[in-house]
This record gives C-alpha cells, sequence and structure tokens, in this order.
C-alpha cells in the first residue's frame, strides 16, 4: 500500500496555483499590450528569443548583457 505524503500534496497544489495565477497575470499583460496597439505576436517572438538565450547562456550571462551600456547610451 502507498502511503499520501499530505505535505507533497499540498506542496504541489500551490504550486499548481501559483503557475495558474502567474498564467492568469501574462494572459493579462498579452491582452493589454495587444489592446493598446502592440504587435502581440512580434512580443511573443521577442520573450521566446529571450528564452531560448536563458536556456542556452545562463541568466547570468543576459543579466550581464542587459546591465552592460550600449553605445547608444
Amino acid at each position: 500500500m502507498n502511503a499520501i505524503d499530505l505535505g507533497e500534496l499540498a506542496e504541489r497544489e500551490e504550486e499548481a496555483q501559483e503557475w495558474e495565477d502567474q498564467r492568469g497575470e501574462w494572459e493579462d499583460s498579452f491582452c493589454t499590450y495587444a489592446d493598446r496597439g502592440g504587435n502581440a505576436e512580434q512580443l511573443l517572438d521577442v520573450i521566446s528569443t529571450l528564452v531560448d538565450k536563458l536556456e542556452n547562456s545562463g541568466p547570468e550571462v543576459l543579466l550581464e548583457r542587459l546591465r552592460t551600456p550600449t553605445r547608444d547610451e
């Protein structure tokens, strides 16, 4: 007989709720962006590119690039 770990079950439920809350926040943000005339597909492409860069180099490298001033600044 397998025992159910109630603590682990509660933790999974909390995590699922957190993901659902975050999904709702992102959905609201995208809708607001599109409602104000933004190109939602272009925004998703940019976010996808950032996620790919994070997966390939890690967050530290991307954060360092964001902190480094560009020639235009």
